[in-house]
């Protein structure tokens, strides 16, 4: 039970005291999301660090202050902290987002490292900054059933326990990572982190290359294997169809579904195709009723206009909604949109296009290559730029 109280809600009853726990934290200490990398990972863990210790000692207080003895409560919030402390300093925040607040990037941390050596006299230790965590205080069973440790656990190993110098999200990199995970964890935390690392390296590019993409098709099926039950395999097995779909041409009734501009000219993805010789395709499926796609639509246009660019992009937007008159309106309110890039979809889950291509949510994009074929559906989304760039790099470079 609970109730509301100066604006703020109260626990009440038996566990009060745990359940107000967080509440009372949160409004007394400070949040790590105000923290951001600015060029020192020394400085930036200084104040993790700082921002960890106050936390403790509120907690330590608040435990002391209210007479809680369940060890049980008192080793779940320790724990939490512990793990949470850990994702901020293996995936430091370095980008702001639009509220001002800082965000986890998960892949960075050795590019930094990478970056201050190059700059700095002495060499940057991971000992130092990760302090005197083991392995072995990671591997009970247990805490998987925290959200922080499965945070946590991931980048820690990438950038540190099974660190290695090999190329990020490489063929190496992938075996040096599933090889550690196999060695020191157990069945159920090595089922969610061998089911992630397939996950995470497809989604950075990594099954580009047909090479890539059969050893990874390989990957799933040795997973499938060894975890019949899985609750993931549903999502592999998606995975793997759709690498198996990649690098194939539309069928010529998709190519003619006709589609509309908003000066109510039709056309079709052929005729598009047509005048985008030797172009990278990116095809995004939108809504105007949907909020994530509005996002997209609202900004990085700098970034899409420079890969169109340098990098011989054309960006195409199919809104998919039922009210073609809401599409025409909400499309002229973005600078990325003209009557030349999108377009609307009429009875658009009856068309061969959609049926093609399967798809099945919003925002989703596609990247088709200079010779029309399908190298990537379920694209990572272009306000992931690095991500996105990395992969549109690739592809360029294919034909230089």
């Amino acid at each position: 039970m609970f109730e509301i109280k100066d604006y703020q809600l109260n626990f009440i009853g038996k566990k009060a005291k745990e359940n107000n726990f967080y509440t009372r934290l949160n409004d007394n200490t400070r949040s790590y999301i105000k923290n951001g990398y600015k060029g020192s990972l020394i400085s930036y863990k200084q104040v993790v660090d700082s921002i960890y210790n106050e936390k403790l000692n509120f907690f330590n207080d608040y435990i002391e202050r209210y007479d809680i003895v369940s060890e049980e409560f008192i080793s779940m919030v320790q724990l939490e902290m512990k793990f949470r402390y850990f994702v901020e300093l293996a995936a430091p925040r370095i980008k702001e987002s639009s509220f001002g607040n800082f965000v986890n990037n998960y892949d960075e941390l050795t590019s930094l490292i990478q970056q201050e050596n190059q700059t700095n006299e002495t060499i940057f230790e991971l000992e130092d900054y990760f302090g005197d965590v083991k392995i072995e205080d990671l591997q009970d069973e247990n805490y998987m059933k925290f959200h922080s440790f499965k945070m946590a656990i991931g980048p820690l190993i990438r950038h540190y326990f099974g660190y290695s110098d090999t190329t990020s999200f490489s063929k190496e990199k992938f075996v040096n990572e599933k090889s550690f995970i196999n060695e020191n964890f157990e069945l159920l935390t090595r089922e969610y982190l061998l089911a992630n690392l397939i996950l995470e390296f497809d989604y950075k590019g990594f099954s580009l290359s047909e090479s890539n993409k059969e050893f990874l098709s390989e990957e799933i099926k040795d997973f499938e294997k060894s975890f019949p039950n899985s609750f993931f395999n549903s999502q592999l097995s998606e995975l793997k169809d759709r690498l198996e779909a990649s690098n194939f041409r539309l069928s010529k009734s998709a190519l003619n579904t006709e589609i509309i501009n908003y000066l109510g000219d039709t056309t079709s993805l052929e005729s598009i195709f047509g005048r985008s010789e030797k172009r990278i395709k990116v095809i995004n499926f939108w809504a105007s009723w949907c909020p994530p796609c509005i996002s997209e639509l609202k900004t990085g246009k700098s970034f899409k206009d420079r890969l169109q660019v340098e990098n011989n992009v054309e960006w195409i937007y199919i809104s998919l909604e039922k009210d073609q008159q809401k599409w025409s309106q909400v499309s002229r309110e973005f600078e990325v949109l003209n009557f030349t890039n999108s377009f609307h979809l009429p009875n658009a889950n009856k068309t061969s296009l959609v049926k093609n291509l399967k798809v099945e949510g919003f925002p989703t994009y596609f990247i088709f290559d200079q010779n029309n074929e399908l190298v990537m559906n379920n694209a990572p989304r272009p306000s992931e730029m690095e991500i996105f760039e990395k992969i549109i790099d690739e592809l360029t470079s294919k034909t230089e």
